[in-house]
């Protein structure tokens, strides 16, 4: 979670946060923020995701890290590292419980 600098609340309802990114140090503004959902994200510690829906990736990452869409590409070329496109195979461990244990025998 990381917290804007700034919060002004519009005569619309909304919210308008100022971040500062924490690598670039430039400002950056995210307008028309749902007041009940950023009280949920504040208060309830809830995804951003879930509290901002119709937010873009990039407006959420800075309530998630504070990293401005231009610093998130240079540090990331290709994208999230966690968002690879391709499915991460686990390869399952061997089971090395005695059957009696796993299977309940007595």
């Amino acid at each position: 979670m990381f917290l804007p600098e700034f919060v002004n609340e519009k005569e619309d309802g909304t919210l308008e946060c100022t971040f500062w990114c924490l690598n670039c140090d430039k400002n950056h503004v995210v307008k028309k923020v749902p007041r009940n959902g950023y009280q949920r994200w504040l208060m309830n510690n809830e995804f951003v995701q879930n509290c901002f829906p119709e937010m873009d990736k990039d407006e959420r990452e800075l309530f998630i890290s504070g990293i401005c869409p231009k610093c998130w590409d240079e540090m990331y070329p290709a994208g999230n590292p966690s968002d690879t496109g391709e499915e991460n195979e686990i390869e399952q461990a061997p089971n090395i419980l005695p059957k009696s244990i796993l299977l309940g025998d007595k």
